[in-house]
């Protein structure tokens, strides 16, 4: 009876280590699969919570006041006569390092011997050394130091490591107005300015302009691309670069914007200059800037931009929150800043700190704006899209690279991974069993509210 009782008695236990070895393996996982309920069951198209889509958003009258300040912001790399950033702000990523232990791409220490060499290539005590208008020729990466190379932090903590490369400035689409203000030592990167951002471009990435070309990219009307991953090419067929929402070309006027014809691309010549082409594309994807700021113009390029992976600070030409709302606002004739905090307070925010679920979700209905209004946490910012016809609750766009769960014997959390531009309610997740709460809905970490167009 002993031994019997015994061999009973083990078969438990090793049951429940299995078991709680189980739970360790789940709660170390990096990605946890499954699709959420709300991805589920909302529809995964704009255009189903637009009720008017030929209604426009807001008047002609206050379009051309946002695109007169679009326009003087845009081009302003191309009239100012020093630097919009000081050095404190240009060579951030250095004091970023110094301060914290950051790892490189191989997921080990970044090397002293490295870091020593991309400060001296940096020459800081140089800065300003160059006062030099250009052109992007491409979709440019802008970095926060003159490498391609990433910088993590601790890879083992969940919302750290890859994708979360911390020299990733933004995406620059091609065709946009820059200031090279400084290069480093060896010519292979250039300080570059735009008027939301400063940081290090590949020289290969940017032309140089003069007066003529400047006044013949500023003095005509702009055509936007309106559908992402596009292809441009010159009118010989010679592909330049992928075309995108919130890419802005100036028109060609000898054609019209019928299929595919109709605007002009910058090129790079062998010295390093610039020059305006003849542009092909697709039919259908280009219309004059700004474009009217109607439901249906909103949902074409909204949808264009859905199921797109996540891209933190528009890594691999992908969109993150801020980057998402500000390409499709920069369509309508708006300057939206770069990143989250900035844009919450790109008008006068309505703070929503302290209030109930039921209240902050009672206000977003009552005094939100559908297409214009912004919902702001720290880190994260989504576009109101309105009311689900089917629950009547909030329903945003945005791009979120994922959920915090709840993780056993862990003190910090872990992150159900989402990874690109989706419909949510403002609850996604809730479901979830290891969901962690009350921090991973998103309704309870919503802090601000700012209407974009009043």
């Amino acid at each position: 009876m002993y031994m019997k009782y015994r061999s009973k008695a083990c078969r438990r236990a090793l049951i429940l280590c299995l078991f709680l070895w189980m739970l360790v393996l789940a709660s170390c996982a990096p990605r946890q699969e499954g699709m959420v309920r709300d991805l589920q069951v909302l529809p995964q198209s704009s255009a189903h919570y637009i009720p008017e889509m030929s209604r426009e958003l807001f008047s002609a009258e206050k379009q051309d006041e946002l695109y007169r300040d679009f326009r003087e912001a845009y081009f302003g790399p191309w009239t100012r006569w020093e630097p919009k950033f000081e050095a404190e702000n240009v060579f951030w990523g250095f004091d970023f390092i110094r301060e914290r232990e950051v790892y490189a791409e191989n997921y080990l220490p970044l090397t002293t011997e490295r870091f020593r060499r991309m400060l001296t290539n940096s020459d800081i005590s140089g800065y300003p050394s160059r006062h030099k208008r250009a052109v992007t020729v491409d979709n440019a990466s802008m970095r926060a130091l003159p490498s391609g190379r990433p910088v993590f932090l601790d890879p083992q903590t969940p919302g750290e490591g890859f994708p979360f490369d911390y020299l990733q400035n933004s995406l620059v689409p091609a065709a946009t107005p820059v200031l090279i203000t400084h290069a480093t030592r060896d010519g292979d990167w250039a300080m570059v300015e735009t008027d939301y951002a400063a940081g290090w471009m590949r020289w290969s990435e940017l032309a140089l302009v003069d007066d003529d070309f400047v006044q013949k990219f500023k003095s005509g009307a702009l055509v936007g691309l309106v559908r992402d991953e596009v292809p441009v090419y010159t009118a010989a067929g010679r592909h330049v670069f992928s075309g995108r929402v919130g890419m802005l070309l100036p028109e060609d006027k000898d054609h019209g914007l019928e299929n595919g014809h109709g605007f002009m691309v910058p090129v790079r010549d062998k010295h390093g200059q610039a020059a305006l082409v003849e542009g092909r594309t697709r039919s259908g994807v280009l219309q004059k800037f700004p474009v009217r700021p109607t439901g249906d113009n909103f949902a074409g390029m909204m949808d264009s931009m859905l199921g797109q992976a996540y891209g933190w600070g528009g890594m691999y030409e992908n969109r993150d929150c801020s980057a998402l709302l500000q390409d499709l606002f920069r369509m309508f004739g708006i300057f939206l800043p770069r990143n989250s905090a900035q844009q919450k307070d790109f008008n006068e925010p309505v703070s929503l700190e302290g209030l109930s679920r039921e209240k902050k979700l009672g206000q977003i209905l009552d005094q939100g704006r559908p297409l214009l209004s912004i919902l702001y946490m720290p880190g994260h910012v989504m576009l109101y899209l309105g009311q689900d016809p089917e629950s009547q609750m909030p329903v945003v766009y945005h791009s979120m690279w994922g959920l915090r769960t709840s993780r056993v014997w862990h003190s910090e959390p872990g992150r159900h991974i989402i990874g690109r531009t989706v419909i949510t309610s403002l609850e996604p997740g809730r479901e979830m069993r290891n969901l962690a709460r009350p921090e991973g809905l998103l309704i309870n970490r919503i802090t601000h509210m700012t209407t974009v167009v009043d």
